[in-house]
């Protein structure tokens, strides 16, 4: 099975902390755990999720808007589809549209500054979480955080590994 990062139309990634090698780089690892944990359907080909890189003002509308939270944030997620709803959905598409990520560099360099971390490693930390959510994992208890953020771990343990950065 194939998986893509695809930049929404208007994305920039000057301003972005990470190159466009390294989104090829971390789609791999997306695309080795979906293989690993025969996440999506087994007929599925291909599959992407739509990246789009926005404003500490346009995060902070879209958060607002879906959350009902008033601040920007550093990521938000959109799945496009219930676990259930994919097999309808490799139907209409063949390559799986998993759902969209809203990464803000402004909000991701401050987390990186609190976290004591690089603005690669947050950015990478925060497209790894988006991932999960996409799939469905959340951290509404203690219970799903603990997993989730399990998963989490891996992916970037996995992403930093292979491109010792």
């Amino acid at each position: 099975m194939k998986f893509r990062i695809l930049f929404a139309q208007d994305t920039a990634i000057d301003q972005f902390a990470i190159t466009s090698s390294d989104i090829v780089a971390l789609a791999s690892v997306f695309e080795a755990y979906l293989g690993r944990n025969c996440t999506l359907p087994s007929d599925v080909e291909a599959s992407h999720l739509v990246l789009s890189v926005v404003s500490e003002k346009e995060i902070a509308k879209i958060n607002k808007r879906f959350r009902h939270i008033s601040r920007p944030t550093d990521v938000l997620s959109f799945p496009l589809w219930e676990e259930a709803s994919w097999n309808d959905a490799k139907e209409l598409f063949g390559d799986l549209p998993l759902g969209d990520i809203f990464i803000c560099p402004e909000q991701v360099a401050k987390f990186a500054a609190e976290n004591s971390t690089t603005e690669l490693q947050e950015t990478v930390l925060d497209l790894c979480h988006g991932f999960l959510h996409l799939l469905g994992y959340d951290h509404i208890n203690d219970e799903q955080k603990e997993k989730m953020w399990h998963e989490q771990d891996k992916l970037l343990t996995e992403f930093f590994e292979k491109n010792e950065k």
